[in-house]
């Protein structure tokens, strides 16, 4: 299965969500629910990172690549765990 999504903060702050999400953390809790369940099934749940290196600029403004392709990569590869822009999961 496939996730793909972005965010601001500490990878490891963000997998922790997933790990123990809260009760009105839905996307979270979605999350934690289909990796149990690929757990359970025997696969394996790989993550990939694209670092923000803080690098990447147009004119004075700071460009976040990750939330720059976050929608085309979903649209792309409509992966199943991804709830939106059209996608049922």
């Amino acid at each position: 299965m496939v996730y793909v999504g972005k965010t601001a903060k500490a990878l490891k702050s963000r997998l922790y969500g997933y790990q123990n999400p809260g009760a009105t953390q839905f996307t979270n809790v979605r999350g934690n629910a289909a990796i149990l369940k690929a757990l359970l099934e025997g696969h394996d749940v790989q993550v990939f990172a694209l670092p923000d290196n803080g690098l990447l600029r147009y004119g004075g403004f700071r460009l976040d690549l990750a939330a720059g392709l976050e929608d085309s990569i979903i649209n792309e590869l409509k992966p199943p765990w991804n709830k939106r822009l059209g996608n049922d999961g």
